[in-house]
């Protein structure tokens, strides 16, 4: 029995799987090209759609969302050059570094060498606004979410978790551990584009 890649959400809303990130964002883009959605959102490996249903009925828009990821194509382009963001590792503004050093069998500095090392691809925004998840940690590096999370992580905060860093761009609740901090402004209310991170882009440490 073949199983559908369409999934019902709502009256108004449905999701169609993909492979991965990069799937989602190449489809993505094409929906929103169309402009016949309300809102169009990529996740890691599924992109969701909501649209009018007085316009369009819950078939028709499935369908449609088929027919154009049959179709969809990731553009050939250039790599884009990776955003460069300085960290303030371990400390203050990376309470949690020491513990997973310890827990990993490494020093501070073959642990930032190692999380500095790599280029990683933004796959997702969410879990609250403006937090970016980051594809491509080192498997060295993996650690679980913390036991109890935090009610309050300061902006600019840059957690680990599983095969994931995570960047939030807006102090909130979080249970990543957090191994350091940026002074980088993530998120400008007044700037036309509010965030400074978005999915498809490529991110890059440094250590401040």
């Amino acid at each position: 029995m073949t199983t559908s890649p369409i999934q019902i959400i709502a009256e108004d809303a449905v999701a169609v799987a993909v492979g991965d990130a990069e799937q989602a964002q190449t489809l993505a883009a094409a929906l929103r090209m169309s402009g016949d959605w309300i809102e169009t959102v990529p996740g890691m490996d599924s992109v969701t759609i909501r649209f009018d249903p007085s316009r369009i009925s819950l078939q028709s828009a499935s369908q449609r969302l088929l027919s154009v990821k049959k179709t969809s194509r990731a553009p050939a382009k250039a790599a884009p050059n990776a955003l460069e963001i300085a960290v303030r590792y371990g400390g203050a503004s990376g309470p949690d570094l020491a513990e997973i050093c310890t827990q990993l069998g490494l020093t501070e500095a073959d642990f930032i060498a190692r999380h500095t090392a790599q280029t990683y691809p933004v796959e997702m925004i969410g879990f609250t606004p403006g937090f970016a998840y980051l594809g491509g940690l080192d498997a060295g590096l993996s650690v679980p979410r913390r036991a109890r999370p935090r009610t309050h992580v300061p902006a600019g905060s840059i957690g680990i978790s599983g095969s994931y860093s995570g960047l939030y761009a807006m102090p909130g609740p979080g249970g990543w551990p957090l191994i350091g901090r940026t002074d980088q402004t993530l998120f400008d209310a007044a700037a036309e584009t509010p965030f400074l991170i978005q999915p498809g882009q490529l991110i890059h440490f440094t250590a401040a």
